[in-house]
């Protein structure tokens, strides 16, 4: 997963995490937080820092039985 900035028009940062394609991204409500799913049924749990747009994994769950939509 790549992070994009707008303003230079370029990638800011890149995570490795999932081990397949992400199929489904969503931010909380007040945006500290921001869960990815991907097609193997992986999804994270990502806490956004408020002081950079950093992500740092707080969860990571594998049981899902199909791809995260």
């Amino acid at each position: 997963m790549a992070l994009y900035s707008v303003e230079k028009d370029s990638p800011y940062d890149t995570y490795y995490h999932h081990s397949d394609t992400i199929t489904a991204i969503a931010v909380g409500n007040e945006e500290n937080f921001l869960v990815t799913g991907s097609k193997s049924g992986e999804c994270i749990v990502w806490a956004i820092s408020p002081d950079a747009v950093k992500l740092s994994v707080k969860y990571q769950l594998f049981d899902h039985k199909d791809k995260v939509t």
